[in-house]
C-alpha cells in the first residue's frame, strides 16, 4: 500500500510518498480502506520531533480516520467487510492514518452516522472531544 512517512525530524519536506506492507489484523482487529484522515497538533509537534515522537512506532502519522472495513480479525462478531467506520487510532493502530489501509482494534471504532461524508468524521474525535469538554 501507498502510505505518507516520515522520512526524519523537521518541516514537511520530511515527509515521502512510499510503498509499505499492508498490514494485517488480529484476531480483534479490523483493517479499514481509508477513505479521510484529519490533521492535527499532535502531528506537526512528532513531525518536528517533539515528546510525542518518541512514542510513535510507525513512520506514518495521522490518527482521526473514516474509511471501509476490508478485513476483519477472527475473533471481531462486531463489525463486518463493507461497514463505515470512523476513529481515532492513537498508538494502538498499525500505522498512522497518512495511509491506505490501517489495522485497529474493533472496540476503538465506530459507526459513521449517515448524516456525515468521510471527509467530516475524522473531525470528531480530536477536535470534537476537545469542544465537548472545552
Amino acid at each position: 500500500m501507498r502510505a505518507i512517512v516520515l522520512t526524519g525530524y523537521g518541516g514537511v519536506e520530511n515527509f515521502a510518498l512510499a510503498e509499505v506492507a499492508d498490514p494485517e489484523p488480529g484476531p480483534h482487529d479490523i483493517r479499514v480502506q481509508l477513505r479521510a484522515a484529519s490533521f492535527n497538533p499532535i502531528d506537526y509537534q512528532i513531525r518536528r520531533g517533539g515528546h510525542e515522537s518518541k512514542l510513535v512506532s510507525s513512520p506514518s502519522l495521522g490518527r482521526d480516520f473514516a474509511g471501509v472495513v476490508n478485513k476483519v480479525g477472527a475473533a471481531v462478531t462486531e463489525w463486518a467487510v463493507g461497514d463505515a467506520v470512523f476513529g481515532y487510532s492513537s498508538s494502538m493502530g498499525s500505522n498512522g492514518t497518512y495511509a491506505e489501509q490501517l489495522c485497529v482494534p474493533a472496540t476503538i471504532v465506530g459507526r459513521v452516522p449517515a448524516s456525515l461524508t468521510f471527509a467530516q468524521a475524522p473531525a470528531l474525535p480530536v477536535a470534537g472531544l476537545t469542544a465537548l469538554a472545552a
